[in-house]
């Protein structure tokens, strides 16, 4: 009998063990509630982006490890994050090959939704010309950027150069 409730207690603890360990390592570090991409075709056909991560922290951090992968070659324009009104520094860092760390000047806390902004530029033409059925056309290429966790909400929107003619002088 005693042999019993020792298989069975240790049965039973080795399932919550498991469990456990399980669900730390299952457990997402952040949850990502949205990306957001303001994509704008310039003139020359290069890309100007202005890409904007909220995020819930579910630990802590000084970074984003890895965001990309990023079209090359590409500059960064400027970054930055926001939480509870509050804004703070991120610097973006190659590790090569499009990818790129963000780091804060800032402690993240658990619980704590916080907003990170990239503005960048594509360095080549993201645009080309095509004809079909005899007619001129511009095709546009550009892949948002993925990422492993799932995102609640991405929003993209792309805005192309468009000449107003000249006989418009008012706006409406």
């Amino acid at each position: 009998m005693k042999k019993f409730r020792v298989i069975r207690n240790f049965t039973v603890i080795s399932l919550l063990l498991i469990t456990l360990i399980s669900s730390l390592s299952a457990s997402d570090p952040v949850t990502i509630e949205e990306t957001k991409f303001h994509a704008t075709i310039l003139q020359d056909g290069k890309l100007e982006v202005l890409y904007t991560i909220t995020f819930t922290e579910h630990q802590t951090r000084d970074r984003i490890r890895s965001i990309g992968e990023f079209i090359e070659p590409m500059a960064i324009i400027e970054s930055w994050g926001t939480s509870d009104g509050k804004k703070f520094n991120v610097t973006m860092n190659s590790n090569g090959s499009g990818y790129y760390a963000a780091v804060f000047d800032i402690r993240t806390e658990t619980g704590k939704k916080y907003i990170i902004n990239i503005r960048y530029r594509i360095d080549k033409p993201v645009v080309s010309g095509t004809k079909y059925d005899g007619k001129d056309y511009t095709t546009f290429w550009w892949p948002p950027i993925q990422w492993d966790l799932p995102i609640k909400k991405q929003v993209v929107q792309v805005i192309t150069p468009v000449e107003i003619p000249k006989k418009y002088k008012k706006a409406e």
